[in-house]
């Protein structure tokens, strides 16, 4: 208590050096305006304003939303920085196949757009939600799509040549897609949710992967892919997920996975769609639709191929599974290539019997790391 009146003495002292400094800032202003961080009175945070019913319309036009251009495009890339922290390579972006020196020349390399610049281009609600308006954004996707006869040449080459690691849709449920997308709406509104329409996108991107007539990593690849995940971006994942939303992050991780990205960024998101049909219980034999069957076996393969390159646990314990393996799709509703019988079944006991079993053992069980913990000097 001795020190007490020096430091007041000190602190009146510092307070005068303030006052001096701050009447020789403002002797030396041309104007009389007065900075409000000299103010001595504490201020409360401004909350975040709504943006202008009219602002909102403007976004709806990409050529009246260059003002916004740079805001959106920080928020934008915030969102991916924290989202990829950790993988640079897995990101949804297409600049990562530029960088690996694979560019052409296409028909689509002079219109195409990015992810941000079709995002950019959906409005707003019109009550001033933040969220997109999925209604209208969907409708813009349903014009991005390519004529019906390309779309079935597309769904065609990646039956033939680009599903035999992993095929999250059977041929009948591609064709039932397609009849809905191209046939199922009226006043070109499309019938289709925004996740069908991201599950049709992906394969058509998968298609131009692997399309042989096409160059190595094709632009037109990537403009669908950006398609595909414009569409994943405009309703969440995660609140009301379904089997569709199983099936795009399934169709997602596979594009990773074909060259154009990493194998890491393939682990990433189809862990997020096992983690997404566990909570659906397609692991279980509770089930009696043999495609929610033949998803689940092909997700879990998908992952435990993946997770046994990279030396990662499945999401999915082994003897957690209870889930069948379901019968061959019929010949008659496999158009666009004939499948073996027995084939995507051998696969998947090849998965269960030997990939995910040496997978587990990769890792100590639960008493081991317990006693490992309560072992002494284990917590320095």
């Amino acid at each position: 208590m001795s020190h007490v009146p020096e430091f007041n003495a000190v602190i009146v002292e510092m307070g005068e050096r303030i006052r001096q400094l701050e009447n020789a800032i403002a002797s030396t202003q041309r104007t009389a305006s007065y900075h409000p961080l000299w103010s001595t009175v504490t201020r409360p945070p401004k909350e975040s304003i709504p943006a202008p019913e009219t602002v909102v319309r403007g976004v709806s036009d990409l050529g009246d939303a260059v003002d916004l251009k740079l805001t959106y495009d920080k928020e934008l890339t915030d969102s991916n920085e924290a989202l990829c922290s950790t993988r640079r390579n897995c990101r949804f972006s297409p600049t990562s196949s530029q960088a690996k020196g694979a560019s052409d020349s296409g028909p689509l390399e002079s219109t195409r757009v990015s992810i941000a610049g079709i995002t950019e281009s959906f409005p707003f609600a019109s009550d001033q939600n933040p969220k997109w308006d999925a209604d209208v954004a969907l409708e813009q996707l349903f014009t991005q799509l390519p004529p019906e006869t390309r779309a079935w040449s597309l769904c065609e080459i990646y039956y033939r040549n680009g599903c035999w690691s992993g095929m999250p849709l059977v041929q009948s449920e591609t064709v039932e897609l397609l009849n809905l997308v191209y046939h199922g709406s009226d006043h070109h509104r499309p019938a289709a949710t925004t996740m069908q329409m991201a599950v049709l996108f992906l394969i058509f991107a998968l298609g131009s992967l692997v399309d042989l007539d096409l160059p190595a990593n094709s632009s037109e690849s990537d403009h669908y892919f950006d398609l595909a995940v414009a569409a994943m971006s405009i309703q969440s994942l995660f609140d009301d997920p379904t089997v569709v939303t199983v099936q795009a992050l399934a169709l997602l991780a596979c594009y990773y996975t074909y060259g154009k990205f990493t194998v890491e960024g393939g682990w990433s998101v189809i862990s997020m769609a096992s983690s997404i049909s566990e909570r659906l219980n397609l692991h279980r034999d509770s089930l009696d639709s043999d495609r929610s069957q033949a998803l689940f076996w092909e997700t879990y393969s998908l992952e435990s191929n993946y997770g046994h390159t990279l030396g990662h646990p499945t999401v999915t314990l082994l003897s957690n599974i209870s889930c069948p393996y379901p019968p061959d799709e019929a010949p008659e509703t496999q158009p666009f290539v004939k499948i073996f019988s027995g084939y995507r079944q051998a696969r998947w006991a090849f998965t269960k019997e030997i990939v995910a079993p040496v997978l587990e053992a990769f890792f100590n069980d639960y008493e081991t790391e317990l006693r490992r913990d309560l072992e002494p000097g284990s917590q320095s």
